[in-house]
C-alpha cells in the first residue's frame, strides 16, 4: 500500500443563475430575487490508496443514479438570499433593506440544526414554505477508509489546491472575452462534519477576496461582520475561511490572515499538529473493519456580499471541491 497522502478531488458542478431583477446598490436582493441552481455533475474521483467517497442528496437536491456520484438539484427549485453563520451554523435572511440595499436587520430562519437534517415530506427550515425556493442547498460526502498495513489514524482535509469556482453566464455558457466574475463572487460553500464531531466548518469562496467575506452573526444589522475580524466571542478555531487571496481560522483578523498565492501546502504523513490546521475536517480512527465520516456541504448565495449590486451581471458558478488525507502522527 502506498503511504503517501491521498488526493480525493470531489467535483461539484453547481450553476447558479438569477431569475429576477436586482434592487439596491450595495447588497441583498429584494424578496423577489431568487436564483436557479442546477447541478449537472457531482463526480468523486479516487486517485490513490484505500480512501473511497460516496455522495448523498440533501435539501433541495436529488440523486437519480444510486451507483453514480452525481447530485442534481430538484427540478424547478430556486435559491434565495441567505447568510450562513459558520460559527453557530444558524441561517439568516434580511428583514429589510434601506435605499442603498443594505440590510436593516436579519431574521433567523434556522437555529443551527437544519444543516444536519434532510427534508421530511418536503418540509425543511431551508425551504420557504411549500414552494421550491430554498435559502440553501445541501448534500453529503461520506469518506471511508479500509486499513491494510499501517494502523495509524487518517486525517481528512479540505484541498484548496484541487478546488475552484468559475463564473459562467446564467445559462451555463462560458463568459465572453473580457468579462469578469461579478455576482458570482457571492457564492459560498460550507463544508463541515455533519454530527459536530469535531465542531469545525470550512467556508470556501473561490471568487472572492477575504476582505469581502461578510456574514451575519446576529439579528441586528450591526452584527454583519467580516470573517475573522479577531473579536468574535468564543470563535476560537471553530471555522476557517478560504478566499482567493488568504485563508485563516475564525479568530484571525483578515489583515493578519495567511496569503496563499494560489496554493496551500498539504499536511504530510506523520506530521504533528494536523488537527489544528486550517484545512482540517475530520479524523478516521483505526478500525480493523474500516471507518468513515460524513461531511455535509451547504451552498448559498451570501446576501451581505458586496458584489450583489444593481449594475453587476447575473452569473452562474461552476465549483470544484477537493479533499485530501494524511496519516496521523
Amino acid at each position: 500500500m502506498k503511504k503517501s497522502k491521498i488526493i480525493v478531488p470531489a467535483l461539484a458542478m453547481i450553476g447558479l443563475s438569477a431569475v429576477a431583477s436586482v434592487t439596491g446598490s450595495v447588497a441583498w436582493f429584494t424578496a423577489q430575487r431568487t436564483g436557479n441552481i442546477t447541478t449537472d455533475n457531482f463526480a468523486i474521483v479516487k486517485t490513490d490508496g484505500n480512501l473511497t467517497v460516496t455522495t448523498a442528496a440533501g435539501v433541495g437536491t436529488t440523486k437519480t443514479d444510486a451507483e453514480a456520484n452525481e447530485i442534481k438539484v430538484i427540478s424547478s427549485s430556486a435559491l434565495a438570499n441567505a447568510s450562513f453563520n459558520p460559527l453557530t451554523r444558524k441561517l439568516y435572511t434580511a428583514a429589510g433593506t434601506n435605499e442603498s440595499g443594505v440590510a436593516t436587520g436579519f431574521i433567523e430562519v434556522d437555529a443551527g440544526t437544519g444543516f444536519k437534517t434532510n427534508p421530511v415530506e418536503g418540509a425543511h427550515a431551508y425551504r420557504i414554505g411549500s414552494s421550491t425556493i430554498y435559502y440553501a442547498f445541501t448534500w453529503d460526502v461520506t469518506v471511508s477508509y479500509a486499513w491494510e498495513q499501517d494502523q495509524r489514524n487518517i486525517n481528512i482535509f479540505f484541498d484548496y489546491n484541487a478546488s475552484s469556482m468559475q463564473a459562467k453566464k446564467p445559462n451555463g455558457d462560458d463568459l465572453e472575452e473580457g468579462d469578469v466574475a461579478e455576482t458570482a463572487k457571492g457564492f459560498r460553500i460550507a463544508i463541515m462534519n455533519k454530527e459536530d464531531t469535531p465542531a469545525h466548518t470550512i467556508v470556501y469562496s473561490g471568487l472572492q477576496a477575504a476582505a469581502e467575506f461578510k456574514g451575519t452573526f446576529g439579528t441586528a444589522a450591526a452584527n454583519v461582520d467580516v470573517y475573522g475580524n479577531g473579536s468574535l466571542a468564543n470563535a476560537d478555531k471553530k471555522y476557517s475561511y478560504f478566499a482567493t487571496d488568504k485563508y485563516a481560522f475564525s479568530n484571525t483578523a483578515v489583515g493578519s490572515a495567511t496569503s496563499h498565492g494560489g496554493s496551500i501546502n498539504h499536511a504530510t504523513d506523520g506530521s504533528a499538529n494536523q488537527t489544528i490546521r486550517e484545512d482540517y475536517l475530520a479524523t478516521l480512527t483505526y478500525n480493523a473493519e474500516g471507518a468513515n465520516t460524513t461531511l455535509r456541504c451547504v451552498a448559498w448565495y451570501e446576501g451581505n456580499d458586496s458584489s450583489i449590486i444593481t449594475d453587476n451581471d447575473l452569473q452562474s458558478v461552476v465549483s470544484t471541491i477537493g479533499f485530501y488525507s494524511a496519516i496521523a502522527a
